[in-house]
């Protein structure tokens, strides 16, 4: 179905995480942190177990996946020392984007990625649209911004 695709952020970090890892590429980490980290915490805000009763499988592993995805960005900041660098205006722009291919996509194809078009039914804090798009954008918007501002206000290291 349109909802097996792995377009939700925390199956895309599956996939990005490990090569983050692997490269040790700067600019996937700066994603992994700023998109996954708030991800991957914001599935334990509203999680979306299913039909699935507590102690199955599934939870089981919707519970692990989710620590480690949050897990690994920590453990780039705190133990290895990682710092992301980026800028604001960009981060926001992409969210922005983002939130609307998103929006698009799950009007094309009858599902509902990243919880633009509604919140799931064990959620009672639907909006109609475009005011749950606003609504859902700005909120991404202000986690990724409290996710990467004590970056932002860092001071400047000095030079060696």
């Amino acid at each position: 179905t349109a909802e097996d695709l792995p377009l939700q952020i925390c199956r895309i970090m599956l996939f990005l995480q490990p090569i983050a890892i692997l490269t040790q590429n700067a600019k996937l980490k700066t994603f992994c942190y700023t998109f996954g980290l708030p991800g991957a915490l914001l599935a334990f805000v509203m999680p979306t177990f299913g039909n699935y009763p507590i102690m199955s499988f599934f939870y089981l592993r919707y519970i692990i996946c989710h620590f480690v995805l949050a897990l690994v960005p920590l453990l780039w900041v705190f133990g290895d020392k990682f710092r992301p660098r980026v800028k604001l205006w960009v981060l926001l722009t992409a969210v922005l984007a983002l939130g609307v291919v998103m929006f698009g996509a799950n009007v094309l194809i009858g599902s509902n990625y990243f919880y633009v078009n509604y919140l799931p039914t064990h959620v009672n804090i639907n909006l109609p649209q475009p005011w749950h798009f606003i609504v859902m954008v700005s909120f991404m918007m202000a986690i990724v911004t409290i996710t990467i501002l004590p970056f932002l206000l860092r001071k400047k290291e000095p030079a060696l």
